[in-house]
């Protein structure tokens, strides 16, 4: 398709030039003529051979754009939508192993456009370039400030406010473990000391270093889960402090350093919470905020609910409520589900987005961001966020429809969303295991347990897994041939499930058989079944990687890869301890002997009930990884 972009064109036509390959048109003066025009609200007109374009800002009209395209085969057309919220954005977690590349950003910035999300921030905890400091970010494949000001270029172009975010407290594990370089600024491992002049020239240096290179001048700084403040070097040094007292000087001095650059904060809210409950809980609806909390926020300081774990719009109106005594700018904060392992839960997503964003509109908040992180290593590609960030920017705009919002996706990222949902449809297993509408991450577990010691298999014991991830290789095998934009992702969900389907049951078929002292049966999983299994991972683990570093640096892919090296590990010992007790050199597989607990404790009925399980380490060993040294 041709357009003649005409009227008051020079402000959106760079990127609509970028986005014209992603709508599949050409912009040409012998095109369809449409008119430019800015207004109030969006508004896509079709007429004869005429059209128009009336938006607010470039982002609302690469939206309007894209309804344009979706709807001209129509013929005659004349569609208005209002924004809900003055910002509608999406944060990504890039600090957890997975730093993606500046290409893969400016990707998703091109959907966010198509989609009308105005707003991204990139959450780093230390990944970002601080003059001075080489050992802030060392290995971790860190963004310099060149490539966050070519980024900011890029996303001002396409309408988008990009800001920095960090953290000015806790979550710094990474960076205070060159305790050396870093001085004497460590609390507890992964907090700060508070109280001490080293550390506020430290954030003097970074709240600096990461706000340089944006237009924006606002900034988030984090603040949250800032466990055991108060509780390690500063104890030492400073005696018994209430941790919240501490906090409170400590935000202070924060909030004079954001004034000295110009930068108006944004920060976590839930610190404060857990300061007025009993039991420290984050969503403890009985508790109060200290005053003293409430007074320590400083004036402009914008605060955020996160909250997505929650099904009931009536809670998420309730704790909106319990903002208001701060008297600050709220923005809520929910999330696309894909930091459990490598299976996105769109399920989960859409059950506690959708209420959310309801409250939000019923309460009067203008401002949300989903959150994409990236917990315990990266191992979900972020392009599996495009279903989540599509629900937010259709809600955005409008009631939830189903069929709109499957019609849009189509047109934003030009693949299929039936497709896309197949990628949560790993953990829609059933029973007391919680399935993709809730929080349960079974695929994960599977996919790192050894099959001699066998974690979670009395959990498992009964479910036809094989059949179920069988299915589900087929289904994904018959989508990526119909779709090829994300040929890598499919090929590698595809090469999951295969392998999946002989490792999952692996353990209780070796147990079952072992104990039934049925030799023909070992004989023929470590012949047949563990060499099948061992090729279906040599695959896996080919896609995983060529996945990994088409849309990321290259740090990071060495954690996953010695994951899934302990994985064909102890497939290869567990094939030589069953050859050994079938020739005789050994009597006995201990590991088999030994009683399969359920790895939850037993619900009301008596059956095991499986629990979310969010570490890596906790899914191979019942023994520790590391030992813990004290610093």
């Amino acid at each position: 398709m041709k357009l003649h972009l005409t009227g008051d064109t020079e402000w959106i036509m760079e990127g609509a030039t970028a986005l014209s390959g992603e709508l599949g048109i050409t912009l040409a003066p012998d095109g369809l003529s449409v008119a430019v025009e800015r207004g109030s609200a969006l508004r896509v007109t079709l007429h004869g051979r005429q059209g128009r374009i009336v938006c607010s800002s470039r982002c609302e009209f690469f939206r309007a754009l894209g309804l344009f395209i979706e709807h001209t085969p129509e013929g005659e057309f004349d569609i208005t939508q209002s924004a809900a919220f003055e910002k509608n954005g999406i944060m990504f977690d890039v600090s957890r192993g997975g730093v993606p590349t500046t290409d893969t950003v400016r990707y998703l910035m091109r959907r966010m456009a198509l989609m009308g999300l105005n707003m991204l921030m990139l959450y780093t905890e230390d990944v970002y370039e601080v003059p001075g400091r080489p050992y802030f970010g060392y290995m971790r494949g860190r963004y310099s400030h060149a490539d966050m000001k070519a980024l900011d270029d890029y996303a001002d172009m396409l309408g988008i406010e990009m800001l920095p975010c960090i953290q000015t407290l806790g979550h710094l594990e990474t960076a205070l473990r060159w305790s050396r370089a870093m001085g004497p600024i460590t609390d507890t491992p992964s907090v700060l000391l508070a109280d001490c002049e080293e550390t506020y020239s430290f954030l003097d240096e970074i709240i600096a270093a990461a706000s340089a290179p944006f237009r924006s001048r606002r900034i988030h700084i984090g603040m949250d889960e800032a466990w055991n403040l108060g509780l390690g070097r500063y104890l030492k040094k400073n005696g018994y402090h209430d941790s919240y007292d501490i906090m409170c000087r400590h935000l202070s001095r924060v909030g004079e350093i954001l004034k000295k650059h110009g930068l108006t904060g944004m920060m976590w809210g839930d610190m404060f919470f857990r300061a007025g409950s009993p039991t420290g809980g984050y969503y403890d609806m009985h508790g109060a905020v200290p005053d003293a909390c409430i007074r320590a926020v400083p004036e402009g300081m914008q605060l955020i609910y996160w909250d997505y774990y929650h099904n009931d719009q009536a809670h998420y109106e309730a704790f909106i409520d319990r903002y208001t005594p701060f008297d600050r700018p709220l923005l809520f904060a929910g999330s696309t589900w894909a930091s459990r392992g490598p299976v996105p839960k769109y399920g989960r997503s859409f059950v506690t987005t959708i209420p959310a964003l309801n409250a939000c509109k019923k309460k009067g908040i203008t401002q949300v961001i989903n959150t994409v992180w990236s917990d315990d290593g990266s191992e979900n590609s972020l392009i599996t966020a495009l279903p989540g960030m599509q629900l937010y920017a259709e809600m955005g705009y409008g009631e939830y429809d189903q069929d709109t919002l499957e019609r849009r996706f189509a047109l934003c990222t030009g693949t299929e969303f039936d497709s896309f949902m197949n990628f949560s449809r790993f953990d829609g297993i059933g029973r007391n295991i919680p399935d993709e509408y809730e929080n349960g991450n079974i695929t994960r577990c599977l996919l790192y347990q050894d099959p001699l010691l066998g974690l979670f298999d009395r959990d498992i014991e009964g479910l036809p897994l094989n059949e179920h991830y069988e299915k589900l290789r087929a289904r994904l095998a018959d989508c990526r041939a119909k779709d090829s934009r994300v040929e890598k992702l499919y090929r590698f969900y595809e090469s999951l499930a295969a392998f999946m389907e002989r490792k999952s049951i692996l353990g209780v078929d070796l147990t079952r058989a072992y104990r039934a002292a049925d030799r023909s049966e070992l004989g023929r999983l470590a012949s047949t079944v563990i060499p099948d299994a061992m090729e279906r991972f040599e695959i896996l683990r080919a896609r995983w990687r060529d996945l990994w570093f088409s849309t990321n640096k290259p740090m990071g892919w060495e954690i996953i890869d010695i994951r899934l090296g302990g994985v064909r590990a102890r497939l290869d010992t567990a094939k030589g301890r069953i050859e050994s007790y079938l020739d005789g050199r050994c009597d006995r597989l201990e590991e088999l002997e030994e009683e399969r607990l359920p790895y939850a404790l037993q619900n009301t009925d008596g059956e095991p009930e499986f629990q979310i399980v969010s570490r890596y380490a906790h899914t191979v060993s019942a023994s520790d990884l590391t030992q813990y040294v004290p610093f």
